[in-house]
């Protein structure tokens, strides 16, 4: 776009039947209005008609940034703590992944050999499974997780993601109370101490993980409410960042304000935008987008 062109865009709004459509439209569309915006409004049935034909990316101060998705009306609100989601969120997790995947897969002779290369293919492709046939689903998941287990916790250097320390950086700059609530298991400091190490630790007030290694380990929905409560912030004024469904849901459980889902890990853009039960509030590429979505909620722009 030529920035000497006045800028014009519109807001595509997507009303779920879980709020109010008049409650959102007088809050939503009143903030939109007062800032001459041009905004079109969906339900659910005619967003399933017409998300096709809404380009998936628009023009925004010269920037592609992916569409919004509003669950619940948050425009003009400012959050007082952040919580992060750590593997996929802020540090890389395809590495572990794929060595976990590899490893299970091995075990139950699953041929031929899972090469990174059909890995990345299956994440993208939305395949999961990675050929394993329904019957040894069970097995492999169980199997997968432990060895995934096992790497996360022998990988001493963590491998941050891009635009994750210059964007923790200008959040702390900002006053916001933040930690890392992950469903790693084992002791916190040893996590602070793999943090420290990559210089992210100073960013976090707190770091909260899991007890046990185990499948129902992996709901941090309590996590969160602990966390809330240590950071002395009522959870409509928490907001959760992950990279997964599963994570929408704990930030949906705890009664947070609101969750964004990040596309930089095992869940596919797809996944996370049109998951049957856990949709974000706000769905972003990668940590590059996550100051300018917070300037927006806040300002209502």
């Amino acid at each position: 776009m030529n920035r000497a062109v006045k800028r014009q865009f519109y807001f595509f709004i997507f009303l779920s039947r879980e709020i109010s459509p008049s409650l959102a439209a007088k809050k939503i569309l009143g903030a939109c209005m007062r800032r001459g915006k041009k905004v079109v409004v969906l339900d659910e049935d005619q967003a399933g008609d017409k998300v096709g034909q809404v380009s998936p990316v628009f023009w925004l101060w010269g920037e592609r940034f992916l569409p919004v998705i509003c669950r619940r009306p948050s425009l003009g609100r400012e959050f007082k703590a952040i919580f992060f989601d750590l593997d996929g969120t802020l540090v890389d997790i395809h590495g572990p992944l794929y060595i976990a995947a590899r490893n299970a897969l091995d075990e139950l002779g699953q041929q031929p050999r899972l090469t990174r290369e059909r890995y990345l293919e299956a994440i993208t492709g939305a395949d999961p499974w990675l050929g394993v046939p329904e019957p040894m689903r069970s097995d492999y998941v169980k199997l997968a997780f432990a060895y995934l287990i096992t790497e996360l916790d022998r990988t001493e250097r963590l491998e941050i993601l891009p635009h994750v320390r210059e964007t923790l950086a200008e959040l702390k700059r900002r006053g916001y109370n933040m930690g890392v609530v992950t469903s790693r298991p084992g002791a916190a400091q040893r996590l602070i101490d793999k943090l420290a190490m990559v210089g992210l630790a100073a960013y976090f007030d707190q770091v909260l993980t899991q007890e046990t290694a185990s499948l129902r380990a992996l709901d941090k929905t309590d996590s969160l409410k602990h966390a809330a409560m240590r950071a002395s912030v009522l959870p409509h004024a928490c907001m959760y960042v992950g990279d997964e469904p599963r994570d929408v849901m704990a930030g949906i459980g705890a009664g947070f304000g609101a969750t964004v889902a990040v596309a930089t890990g095992p869940a596919s853009l797809a996944l996370l935008q049109n998951h049957p039960h856990y949709r974000p509030d706000f769905l972003i590429r990668s940590m590059a987008e996550f100051i300018d979505l917070l300037d927006r909620l806040k300002y209502g722009d």
